[in-house]
Formats: C-alpha cells, structure tokens, sequence
C-alpha cells in the first residue's frame, strides 16, 4: 500500500486542499481521476475531482495548456515545436512541474531522432484526459440529481433554511472554539473532534498534569495561532487532521467526497442512497465538522457553505497577502447588520475592528469569543464592553504577552485587517501605519542582541573541555564552548574560580598521567 503524508501536525506544508494533492502519491492520484459513477449518477466520480483539479489547483498559464490539450483524443501527444507556436516566449520546462505532480501530463522524449529537446512529446494522462472531457461535455452540474418534489412530500423533517445552515456552522465551530479557550457551553465538541484536538497539539495537559490519566487540557501556542486563522483553513486542518487517520481506500473516498461537496448548491438537499456505502461512513465525521448538515430521519443530506467553499477557501487563505485577504465592501457591511439584528447575536461570526493611531481598538462584536480572542492582544484592564461594541487597546505588555504565548506579530496584523471595517477597508492603511510598524518593533525587542563581557579559557584536550564546562553551569556563568577550538567562554564574575580550577584539573590529570608512567 503506498505511504500518505502524515497529516497530526498543522504546521506541515499540507495545510491546504493544493499541497496535500501535491504530496499524494502517483498511483493514488490515478485511482481519483478513473474513479467510476456513482450510483444513479451519470458523469464518473473522477469527472469532479479532475475539474476540481483544473479550476482551482492550476494557475492561468496551466489551464491554458490542459484545456487546449483536452481536445485533442486521448493518448495523442504534442511535439514541443507545436507546444511553442502556442505562446509568444515559447514554454519552459519548470513551468509544466506541477502539471506531472500531479499526474496531468506525460513528457516523452525521442533521443534516437533528437537531442535537442524539440522532441518532446506531451499528452495528457488518460484517465485523467477522459474525466476532464466528459466533464466539459457534459450538462450535469451537481453530482447527484435532486429528488422529485412528489418524493419529497412524505420527509418528516423540514428542510433547512440558508440561515439555519449558516447558524448550524457556526454553531459547531463557536462550540470548538470556546472549548479550545476553556469556556465550556451546553454543546461540547464531539469525541471525535476532542481527539483531533489532542492529537494536532491544540491544546496540551496542563503543567504538572502530564503524568494524570484524565489532565486538565489548556490551549497551546498551536490553538491561539489556530483561532487567529481564516475558517477555512480551521476546517481544513481538522479535515487533513482527520485523512490522516483513514486508510489509503477511505482517505480517497473523503478527497472525492469532497470535490463533489464543492459542485453543490447551498440550500438544495441531496439523497444519502445516492451516496456510496464508503461515503455514507465519513458522513457522521463531516457533519461534526459542519461540513454537512443532516438530521436522523430524513432522507436527504444538505452542504453547508463551509463544505463548498472549503477547497477554494483554504487555497486563497494559505496563499493570499494580508492586502488581499481583507478584499470585501459593502457586502461585509450588510452581513455585520444583520448579524446584530439576528435574535442570537453572540452566534454571528461577524467581527468590524478599528484600530486607531493612538493605539485603541473599537470591535463591533456581541461575541463573547471574539471578546476572549481580542483578549489574546489587548489590554485586558483598557476593555470596556457595551451592548454590541467592545473598546480595548493595544499595550506593550498586553502585545508581549502574546508573543509569551506564542502568537506571532504577523497573525496579529493577519487578523486585525481580517476583520476590519468594511469602511476602514476603503482606506489606505487598514491598520494605521504607526501602530502596525510598532508592533514589529515590540516583537523584533525579543529578538534583541546583548553584549556580554566574557573570558576565554583554553583546555588541554575533550576530558578538560567537558570537566571545566561541568564547574562554569554549577556556578551559572557559562556562555558558550568551541568544541573545534578547545575553547570553554565564561562570564567575568567566575572567570577566577573557573580558570583556577582547570589549572587545579590539569595539575591533577598531570600528576595522574606521571604516576602510570612510574607504575609500568
């Protein structure tokens, strides 16, 4: 069975749906790409995946080159001359790298004709060059087709408003979010998503627990860099947190479940029977992850709007500059007033931050979350919290207090522009640019470099090195040895008793090494 990246880290580079399908092996991405239709569907399930690929894995440049390609027949291949006549300043080779990771495209080269490169071939690998044509060519949108209405009359339960999807997301997220700041609510997290929580290192036991079969668990340096994050890079590492755990066949049906999630429509209900039986067994897992909604009872299963965005969602959010990230209008400036206007304000996920130059923070936020994240950074003592506004400021010490923790300048400029006003959005600084430029400083002062007078002591060989290097840690004032050099650094204030007791160390070794010369 071939090996799959390990995924119980969020700080390894799979940290989106692009480089975790970069690090799968060949013969797994082959197996995506030929998967077959699923029952009562028309169009192969690898027609998705592939399209998935193509839209939002490939840069301009390579959907060009696939989709020309994609109408020649399978197998036939494309001599590099013909390849060069397509664009203005020819094609490099590095440029079609990340078209053979993943296992889009074949380059053979006859050397019995030619040594000069042109000629290469390229084609399309074919089962992937099959699954992108019948996805062009085809008129089906959704992967599953949507049950008749006549069908539908019996369903005992409801269906479900867009505004009881959105609540239902953000609902299992707040209830994870508040578990990882310790405020326990009336909904904790499934066990399935505690257990991803431990073993992606969110939260840890707390000091002196360690050894307890049931520790107290507090949030990490990893859990606050994770709350500061877009959502759906969140999702995501719970998502690969979770692929890591399946085998290879299980693993594959999640990345297929998942390209079919992002060709859904929010709002429109699927039939779980059209599922496959292997789909049907990750479903209670998405829906612990909001990725699904369903209820015991129906017959039909609906995307949320995490579910379908997640793979563009967490490919623009791991690649995208703060600049870009903080890209919305007056479309976020309608969202924050319904969110205030909805009977549970606190459940919105909506936040409006201003920063001003004297260094205060206005959030317009009824969120006690958000009230705990802003925490993170600011000012305890300065926060004042009204009916659905919170002013805090920005200190030294509440900042360095941060960066105690773990959290990085960066994420919190990341998040304070993330969640800006839709009206300081208009301007040109988001974060003023005193403010911002400070908070670098504040984090570069960790970073700050301090001369220390010290003292040199030369030794006579390893045995000296180590034993002298062994008495400077017992009085706290050793600063640095040079193995290559023999040479042992202390501080001043020991620098007599430690010299003097290499002089002591070499007279002894001296004395010892003349003794062994009488004896034999």
């Amino acid at each position: 069975m071939a090996s799959r990246p390990s995924t119980t880290s969020l700080n390894k580079p799979t940290a989106s749906f692009k480089s975790y399908v970069l690090s799968l092996p060949k013969p797994q991405l082959e197996s995506l790409y030929s998967s077959p239709s699923a029952r009562g569907a028309s169009l192969p399930r690898g027609c998705f995946f592939a399209l998935t690929v193509v839209m939002t894995l490939l840069n301009q440049f390579e959907r060009t080159l696939v989709l020309r390609m994609s109408t020649l027949e399978p197998g036939r291949g494309v001599p590099r001359s013909q390849f060069d006549s397509w664009f203005k300043s020819g094609v490099r080779y590095w440029q079609w790298d990340k078209l053979r990771e993943l296992h889009v495209i074949q380059v053979n080269h006859d050397y019995a004709k030619d040594t000069t490169g042109k000629a290469w071939f390229i084609r399309l690998r074919k089962a992937f060059h099959e699954s992108l044509r019948r996805s062009l060519a085809s008129e089906q949108k959704r992967p599953w087709e949507l049950l008749p209405t006549e069908l539908l009359k019996p369903c005992p339960v409801p269906p479900p408003t867009l505004q009881d999807l959105n609540m239902y997301t953000q609902g299992v997220w707040n209830g994870i979010l508040h578990f990882l700041v310790g405020e326990r609510t009336s909904s904790p997290p499934p066990d399935s998503v505690l257990k991803f929580i431990s073993d992606t290192g969110l939260m840890v036991p707390q000091q002196g627990q360690e050894l307890k079969k049931d520790p107290k668990m507090v949030i990490s340096s990893k859990g606050y860099d994770f709350m500061l994050k877009d959502v759906s890079l969140q999702v995501w590492s719970f998502v690969i947190a979770y692929l890591g755990t399946l085998a290879e066949g299980l693993a594959t049906e999640a990345l297929l479940l998942l390209s079919e999630l992002a060709h859904c429509k929010v709002g429109e209900g699927y039939p779980v029977a059209l599922l496959t039986k292997l789909s049907q067994t990750l479903m209670p897992r998405f829906k612990d992850f909001g990725l699904i909604y369903f209820v015991k009872g129906s017959k039909l299963f609906y995307p949320t709007a995490i579910a379908i965005g997640l793979i563009e969602g967490s490919i623009k959010a791991s690649t995208s500059k703060l600049s870009s990230e903080t890209v919305r209008g007056a479309e976020e400036s309608k969202a924050i007033e319904e969110a205030l206007a909805l009977p549970d304000p606190s459940l919105s996920p909506h936040i409006a931050i201003i920063v001003q130059t004297n260094f205060s923070v206005a959030a317009y936020t009824c969120s006690s979350l958000h009230i705990h994240m802003l925490n993170l950074f600011c000012d305890p003592e300065s926060m004042q919290v009204l009916p659905n506004l919170v002013l805090c400021s920005l200190t030294r010490d509440s900042v360095k207090a941060a960066f105690a923790q773990g959290i990085k300048a960066r994420q919190i400029l990341r998040f304070l522009k993330m969640h800006a006003h839709p009206r300081v959005l208009e301007m040109d600084d988001i974060v003023p640019p005193n403010v911002e430029d400070q908070i670098w400083l504040w984090e570069k002062e960790l970073s700050r470099v301090n001369a220390t007078p010290c003292y040199k002591i030369q030794c006579s060989d390893r045995e000296c090195l180590d034993e002298v290097e062994r008495y400077a840690k017992k009085l706290n004032g050793h600063l640095f040895k040079s193995e290559k050099n023999l040479i042992n650094y202390v501080e001043f204030k020991v620098a007599e008793a430690v010299n003097g007791y290499r002089l002591r160390y070499e007279r002894s070794q001296a004395l010892k090494s003349a003794q062994m010369q009488i004896d034999t």
